[in-house]
Formats: C-alpha cells, structure tokens, sequence
C-alpha cells in the first residue's frame, strides 16, 4: 500500500510538471508568434484582416 502511494505521488508530480512545461511552451510560441508578426508590421488587427480577405479564397 506504501509503494503505491509512493508511486501515484510521483505520477502526479510529473504530470505537474509536465503540465507546467506545456505552458511555458505554449506561451513561448505565442509570444515569438506576437513578437514576429510585430516587427513585421502586421499587429493582430492586420492579421485578423488579411484572413478576413483571404478566408474564402483559401478555403
């Protein structure tokens, strides 16, 4: 019964920290996303736009 949980502890400590990783990667890609698409000049509002225009001829 220890060993157990002793083991279900440690699951749910690296899940945990797992989680936290796929945050912080997550929020990275956002980030570098934002961050390239403001020193191309676009900004979200110009993103939005541009896919409102293309949308329908993409799809």
């Amino acid at each position: 019964m220890g060993y157990r949980n002793i083991y279900f502890g440690f699951m749910l400590y690296s899940i945990q920290i797992l989680y936290i990783c796929l945050i912080r990667y997550f929020h990275m890609l956002i980030y570098t996303y934002i961050v390239i698409e403001k020193l191309m000049g676009l900004g979200m509002m110009g993103w939005w736009r541009k896919r409102a225009f293309f949308g329908p001829l993409m799809e």
